[in-house]
């Protein structure tokens, strides 16, 4: 057992899957969460979908933790009983003139190896989920559901069994070298440490900053989310998604493990990481984009849900990683600090992190051991 003290900064589903893993591996694993419990920011206010890896450009760390974390996550959700269910999904084209965009998309997930890709036609959609308009559609069969809370509860819950400690409402302030250590000042009292994982999602960047690292902006993009009414539950089987936009994947259907019914999110740059709730869009947006999916949806149907806000690392008129280019951009960011290499800075974590969680924590554990 390695007998250096190792502190992670954020108890989102990454820094818990890093605190699982580590704790197998480090003696005193400590890990810092600013708000009350874990997981309450970007990690739970998401559609909680297991993703496939059709959207990531080949060779990305994107596309590599997406395929391996979906295969991983499959099996602890399974051993540990977490909710999950797999349902697959439908990437729709409306018309004729997607096809082609469509296509696209079938080539950039066959080259990333992604499993059982096929276009299938408007009656192959129909009898699967018979509400859904579409011209055609890409079955993307190993995508998937997860209940979020639930999945980082347990991985906070192996943590602490394997003996790691977890501070909540404790938020770094500042770090300062002192010798070979880390000395860590936080809302809670100062710690002492050997090695540091900044796990911090939305806030990573002012965490890096603390160390001197300076290359790195985390964008904040806000997406909304509607509810669907429950008595319109048999209108969706499990996830249906338009062609991705270069921002996002688009507003698409899902149907949760709860049985609940979510249209949304939409993706907009916001100025502050804390906006939640200024100028929400109305029920009356949702309408409109719902309905090129569902046609019979109606105004009554929808009620006002819940707000996440993604890390992005690409400002707004950037090129993101979703559009047609084979160059990767917007990709996690995984990597030592210049100035402390007993530092590691995650980055950019954003969709499909929660997908990748388990296997961007090897990734990073392996890195602190060989620190």
């Amino acid at each position: 057992m390695d007998s250096r003290t190792l502190v992670i900064v954020g108890a989102g589903v990454v820094g818990c899957a890093i605190a699982a893993e580590a704790a197998t591996l480090f003696s005193d694993v400590y890990l810092l969460e600013s708000r009350p419990r874990p997981g309450m920011l970007t990690s739970t206010r998401n559609s909680g979908v297991l993703h496939s890896g059709i959207y990531y450009a080949h060779n990305s760390r994107k596309a590599f933790h997406c395929l391996r974390g979906n295969r991983w996550l499959r099996e602890f959700c399974r051993r540990y009983n977490v909710p999950w269910r797999d349902t697959g999904k439908f990437v729709v084209a409306q018309d004729a003139s997607q096809l082609a965009a469509l296509e696209q998309l079938l080539q950039r997930g066959q080259h990333n190896d992604v499993p059982g890709l096929e276009i299938v036609d408007q009656a192959a959609v129909s009898r699967r989920e018979p509400h859904i308009r579409a011209h055609a559609a890409l079955w993307v069969p190993s995508a998937a559901i997860v209940n979020a809370e639930s999945l980082i509860k347990t991985l906070l819950r192996l943590a602490q069994d394997r003996g790691a400690a977890f501070a909540p409402q404790t938020r770094l302030l500042a770090v300062e070298t002192r010798r070979d250590r880390l000395h860590l000042h936080t809302s809670t009292g100062d710690f002492e440490t050997d090695l540091l994982v900044n796990a911090a999602g939305l806030y990573a960047d002012e965490v890096a900053r603390m160390c001197g690292e300076e290359r790195y902006t985390v964008y904040p993009v806000r997406g909304e989310y509607c509810h669907v009414h429950r008595r319109h539950l048999d209108w969706l089987r499990g996830l249906v998604y338009p062609l991705p936009t270069p921002l996002s994947l688009g507003i698409h259907l899902t149907r949760t493990v709860e049985d609940a019914l979510l249209l949304g999110p939409t993706a907009r740059y916001i100025l502050s990481k804390e906006d939640y709730e200024q100028d929400l869009l109305p029920p009356e947006f949702f309408l409109a984009e719902g309905r090129h999916l569902l046609p019979d949806l109606q105004l009554d149907d929808l009620t006002l849900a819940y707000t996440g806000i993604r890390p992005k690392l690409i400002p707004e008129h950037g090129t993101h990683d979703h559009s047609s280019s084979p160059v990767p951009s917007g990709d996690f960011i995984v990597e030592r600090d210049l100035r402390h290499r007993s530092v590691i800075h995650l980055l950019g974590i954003e969709s499909p992190g929660l997908t990748a969680c388990t296997s961007l924590a090897r990734e990073v554990v392996e890195l602190v051991v060989e620190t």
